[in-house]
């Protein structure tokens, strides 16, 4: 329909309205009603404003400068007052629809849209009302999920084509075609063909702005204007006139049967909306008419699908824009489908089931309703009052749902912003008033029909999506806000997404080739068909098939083997590197001949029996085990390979099964081996010593064996379980890199060999000088696993990925995403010299300064063998009672009673362990001395005056556990600190190390099972067990007992390498430091420690110049401000304090919507030119306020950098940046 020929003709009749607008304004009591001036006199300003198509925004910027009641046209009024809402729209109001909807009909024929006669739109509603009721709609579920599967296949193959997709394009072909299942028992073709069939979405946009403006200026003339256009445009079988044509032909099909067959309208899931109009019609042919059919058929083609398809749009767009919301609705729909409470069609009873998902549909309809004009009302006789103002009969009053919806009053401050928890917040009221009045289907009487039929397809449509597409928005939506044109329906114009990325199998099978394919890796390798021997062909970038097939000999000389890239090498056939396996059998040999038998791939990932292990749903991760078998001595292998696809991690790990009558001795077996193909390569590493643990160290690879480990019984100070492998060029931002992090805390072995040949061997495992495994027959020995990671973004990015999945999948703890309490520590202020009224006056210095939690450190304990100094009372788990004569108990209630500065929290009581030591001087030792490790005659050698006990022992774990759990039982506990002060040493055999961890591990599981609210803190005189295996049970670690803050960044940036920050404990202490002697600003200190999740102090108030301890309670409220960007968010390392006098580094929020910019410099310079520091990890789009002042852009911030002036030694800022 061609809008200017009616042109001219409306331009007259606007002039004519003017006139009388402005006659009826000088006499109108509405007067002081306010608004932009033109408003009060014609309609021109109200109908450019729609013409232009934005009016959603207008109307919204109209009340924010007029008020709660405005006049936008002669004798109209919107409200924003939300009580208007029960006036003009409540049930049983008697406000007739304004005579603006006239067009949206046909002249003489009325819908259930724009009637408007109240008695007449009620008798028709209930002729229609049964065929919409929900429980009527669900049996039309399978027609949803045909098209649903149509749809998903035309992503899937757009997908193959690699193309940019219109999303909104094809919401609106699904939903044009479920319309037309449900109305005609058939599809209308949008989805088979993938086009605007018969030019019907097309017509309809011409629709919607022809009756929008002709129902503003002269709505009557639509009976005059209509039947002119329809014979200047003739009957061409498109738009509307095609969808009329296409009812009357489904009319006339349904017709040609049996009467029997229209009258049986009670198979509901068997029939059409058109064959039970039918048989009403033909049951009551008075009431429900020929026209009811017609009306009912198109009415609901037109009104059910483009708006549909505009929610569902707004939908996907916003959980697109808003990625930690995707990620939330993800984990729904996974957790779901893991516990078979999500089946492959999903059911509308299944997703009312889902919370998220039901408060993302009720967010994305909140901010984007389909309709964006005022739903005009006319005040009936005798007037009406609303928002304390009288209204004469005949106002037009109304309400723009885009303004009831953002109304702060209602939804809270943040009501322009997309948050779906604002549905689930524990406060019922404030839920049930946004209820009330959210109304994007309308309220009262005239609420839409068809609304029911629009949630079944969204409710079905979304969370299908979700699980099995991969969406991103393209580059021109991710930097601006999409486009939406209003006239009445608020259609976007584009919903551009990269290609949909269907979620294929992580794990595919072809034969005996197995690939793992991740989001940017892929891990590939095959069974030689001779051998039965596993040969990777590829670990790295992705790819979509094997590569090229290598072109070289079968080997030859010394080694048949050297050119192999084995993924299990073992000992004795002709493979002279480093093996990962290496087996004695009864007989002496130590020859493996592991060859494929069979495998099993499953959904998820099975924990490892008595060992920490990654976990997930069947969505986060899946598994494939390849299970070996060496005929000759009847031991068999089983490699395991899960993929987390979403963070490029491959976890390995082997479990070694004796299948023989023999006893076979396990002398080494590495989680994870890998052979890299002829390449040169580094390897990056963290080593150091108490006091100095993970400093970055970065070596080339050179020809023969080099590799670090540990022997300590512990991860230890010298090395982590960890290992990088990187190209020479990759940097932090820049190129490849692997990651290998074992997640195990006890003594381990890292083994790196680049051969002859030029291939370079990794081998990550248990320490095999500490092994020596005996497998009886049927036992097996499980190793613990290895977490690999890939990035092709170089080597911040490979640990963002680590943080992530340890943060997702790793830690168990509640506390993993919680914000953690800032703590003052009693150890440095006080150390051993301490009683019940010191710590309760150090106490009340905590919580004066602002602390929300104190921990007493050493010395607490011991009665017979008091610990007033570390050379007895370790073991000895019962309070001192010389030092607290009231008990310990009756202290820490006493403590948990004070008041917290600016809080209305109370103090929380923290207490520190060390469970797995024993003195000599000590109860235990004198009724247990044979539970502590030792050698057969060897003396037993102390370190810090202290032994270990035996952990492999199960009555040293029950002891453990019944002696902690006595104290947390009865003593109000919030914090435990697990200390371990010393190595192991004299051991009674090499297995009993491991056996030693599996105990231990026994340990953690109960304890931190039983006393799930207690905070657990990791610590072996610092960071001696920082290491994933600990971080299953313990979210976090004390990084190292030095917190010397030039020190602590070298310690926490490496630290940062594998583990995630808010994994690390970082305290402020006096200076001089007492361990380097150097004295540093408080400020400089402070902010350094901020870094870590758990932020906290060890010094004693009274004992700290006034200068530092005034500065400690604003330190107190930044480090609170910012923890939780510190506890959820990502890292950059900006510049690192091994190349710079300047290191730096930001953290950002997942949702990239703040910030917190941690940047210092060491020693003072007279350059004053001072380095470009560019920011990471925002969005480039968005506007940031720095520290709450001035806005730049993220690309700004990125690209062109920020530059501080510094002044003295050990100056730091410290910035946030929030998005506006």
């Amino acid at each position: 329909m061609n809008i200017y020929l009616v042109a001219i003709p409306l331009v007259s009749l606007l002039l004519l309205k003017a006139l009388l607008a402005l006659f009826r304004h000088l006499r109108s009591d509405l007067r002081s009603v306010q608004g932009p001036s033109a408003p009060r006199w014609t309609l021109g300003w109200y109908t450019w404003k729609v013409w232009q198509g934005s009016f959603e925004h207008v109307n919204r910027d109209l009340h924010k400068k007029y008020g709660s009641v405005v006049r936008y046209a002669p004798n109209r009024y919107s409200f924003s007052d939300l009580e208007a809402v029960k006036v003009i729209y409540g049930l049983g109001t008697s406000f007739p629809k304004s005579p603006w909807y006239i067009p949206w009909g046909n002249p003489g024929s009325n819908n259930l849209f724009n009637e408007r006669s109240l008695a007449k739109h009620a008798h028709d509603r209930k002729q229609y009302q049964s065929t919409y009721s929900m429980s009527s709609l669900v049996n039309y579920e399978a027609f949803v999920d045909e098209c649903a599967e149509l749809l998903k296949s035309r992503l899937s193959e757009l997908f193959a084509l690699g193309q940019v997709v219109d999303m909104h394009h094809w919401l609106q072909c699904y939903a044009f075609d479920v319309i037309g299942m449900i109305t005609y028992g058939k599809r209308l073709g949008f989805l088979d063909k993938g086009e605007d069939v018969g030019n019907v979405i097309h017509a309809l946009g011409e629709i919607l702005g022809y009756s929008t403006i002709v129902g503003i200026v002269f709505p009557t003339l639509h009976n005059i204007i209509v039947p002119i256009m329809n014979f200047l445009a003739g009957s061409k079988g498109q738009g509307g006139a095609y969808v009329t044509a296409f009812t009357k032909a489904r009319i006339s099909e349904a017709q040609s049967k049996p009467k029997a067959v229209i009258l049986d309208d009670s198979d509901a899931s068997a029939q059409s909306f058109l064959m039970k109009f039918l048989a009403k019609n033909t049951s009551k042919p008075d009431a429900f008419t020929p026209s009811h059919v017609i009306t009912g058929c198109v009415i609901n083609m037109v009104a059910g699908s483009d708006t549909t398809g505009i929610s569902l749009s707004a939908v996907l767009y916003y959980l697109l824009k808003n990625p930690s919301c995707m990620d939330k609705l993800r984990e729904e729909v996974g957790t779901f489908t893991a516990k078979g409470q999500l089946s492959t069609y999903v059911t509308y009873k299944q997703s009312q089931a889902m919370p998220y998902l039901q408060a993302v549909i009720k967010e994305a309809l909140r901010l984007h309703p389909a309709t964006g004009l005022p739903l005009e009302r006319v005040v009936p006789k005798g007037g009406a009052t609303i928002s304390g103002r009288f209204f004469p009969e005949g106002a037009i009053v109304g309400i723009n749902t885009w303004v009831a919806h953002r109304d702060r009053n209602v939804f809270g401050q943040d009501a322009d912003s997309f948050s779906p928890e604002r549905w689930l917040q524990d406060d019922e009221e404030r839920v049930a008033l946004m209820s009330r009045f959210w109304m994007p289907f309308g309220l009262g009487s005239r609420t839409c029909i068809g609304r029911h039929i629009s949630m079944l397809e969204m409710c079905k449509l979304i969370p299908a999506l979700v699980r099995d597409f991969e969406f991103t928005l393209s580059d021109n939506l991710v930097q601006n806000e999409w486009k939406t044109q209003n006239y009445c329906i608020c259609t976007m114009t584009l919903l551009q997404t990269t290609t949909p990325t269907p979620k294929a199998d992580p794990i595919v099978v072809d034969g005996t080739s197995f690939a793992l394919n991740g989001k940017n890796v892929s891990y590939r390798f095959h069974v030689d068909p001779a051998t039965g021997d596993l040969l990777l062909d590829h670990f790295g970038d992705r790819v979509t098939e094997n590569p090229i097939a290598q072109i070289m000999s079968n080997g030859g000389g010394w080694s048949t083997q050297a050119h192999l890239r084995r993924e299990f090498p073992d000992l004795g056939r002709g493979d002279f590197r480093t093996p990962a396996v290496h087996i004695k059998h009864a007989k002496g040999f130590t020859v493996c001949n592991f060859r494929y038998k069979s495998h099993t791939v499953i959904k998820g990932k099975p924990a490892i029996e008595k060992l920490p292990s990654t976990f997930g749903s069947d969505d986060d991760v899946s598994t494939l085990i390849i299970h070996l078998y060496d005929e000759y001595s009847s031991v068999g292998a089983d490699l395991s390979y899960s993929i987390f696809p979403n963070f490029d991690a491959i976890v390995r790990n082997v479990k070694i099964i004796n299948k023989s009558d023999d006893v076979i001795t396990v002398e080494k077996l590495s989680s994870f081996s890998v052979d890299f193909p002829h390449e040169n390569y580094e390897m990056l590493q963290l080593q150091g010593e108490w006091t100095r643990e993970c400093n970055r160290t970065r070596r080339k690879v050179e020809y023969g064996i080099q590799g670090f480990g540990s022997t300590t019984g512990y991860s230890s100070h010298y090395h982590n379980p960890f290992l990088s492998m990187v190209s020479p060029t990759t940097t932090e931002s820049h190129g490849e890199a692997w990651g290998f992090s074992l997640v195990y805390t006890g003594s381990f072995s890292v083994e790196v060999e680049k051969s002859h040949q030029g291939l370079t061997r990794a081998l990550v495992g248990m320490n095999p000088c500490q092994l020596s495994w005996p497998l009886r027959s049927g036992e097996s020995l499980q190793s613990p696993e290895c977490v690999s990671v890939f990035s092709n973004l170089g080597i911040g990015e490979m640990s963002r990925k680590f943080h992530r999945l340890y943060r997702q999948n790793l830690i168990r703890s509640k506390f993993v995403s919680e914000e953690r309490p800032v703590l003052l520590n009693s150890w440095e202020g006080l150390y051993f010299d301490f009683d019940d009224k010191t710590i309760y006056k150090l106490a009340q210095e905590s919580a004066k300064l602002g602390a929300k939690l104190f921990v007493l450190d050493d010395g607490w304990f011991g009665d017979k063998h008091p610990r007033v100094n570390d050379h007895a009372g370790l073991g000895d788990w019962v309070a001192n009672p010389k030092r607290f004569p009231s008990g310990l108990d009756s202290l820490a209630k006493d403590i948990t009673k004070l008041q917290v500065k600016d809080s209305d929290e109370k103090l929380q009581f923290g207490l520190w362990f060390e469970p797995e030591m024993v003195n000599q001087k000590s109860e235990l030792y004198e009724q247990h001395p044979e539970w502590v490790l030792s050698a057969g005659n060897y003396a037993r050698s102390e370190t810090r005056q202290q032994l270990v006990l035996n952990a492999a022992l199960p009555e040293v774990q029950d002891f453990i556990i019944s002696s902690v759990s006595k104290i947390l039982e009865t003593v109000p506990v919030s914090y435990v600190k697990w200390d371990n002060n010393r190595a192991m040493h004299e051991s009674p055999t090499p297995d009993n190390h491991h056996a030693y961890m599996l105990g231990i591990y026994h340990v953690f599981d109960v304890l931190t099972a039983r006393f799930p609210d207690v905070l657990w803190e990791g610590c072996a005189s610092g960071g001696g067990r920082f290491d994933p295996g600990i971080l299953q049970y313990f979210p976090q670690v004390w990084t190292s007992d030095n917190m010397d803050a030039f020190d602590r960044i070298h310690i926490q940036f490496g630290t940062s390498l594998v583990y995630p920050p808010s994994t690390m404990g970082a305290h402020v202490c006096s200076a001089p430091n007492d361990v380097t002697g150097r004295s540093i600003p408080m400020s400089f200190r402070a902010h350094v420690a901020m870094m870590g999740g758990s932020f906290g102090f060890e010094l004693n108030p009274d004992h700290t110049p006034e200068e530092d301890k005034a500065q400690i309670p604003e330190l107190i409220k930044l480090a609170e401000k910012i923890n939780p960007i510190i506890i959820k968010g990502d890292m950059w390392r900006l510049v690192l304090p091994e190349d710079s006098n300047f290191p730096a580094a930001i953290f950002a929020s997942e949702d990239g919507s703040q910030a917190v910019l941690f940047a210092f410099q060491i020693r003072a310079t007279t350059v004053l030119n001072y380095p470009l520091l560019r920011l990471a990890g925002l969005d480039p789009a968005a506007r940031y306020k720095l520290d709450g002042g001035e806005t730049y852009s993220g690309a700004t911030l990125m690209n062109g950098g920020i530059q501080f002036r510094f002044g003295t030694d050990y100056d730091s800022k410290v910035v946030l940046l929030e998005r506006v």
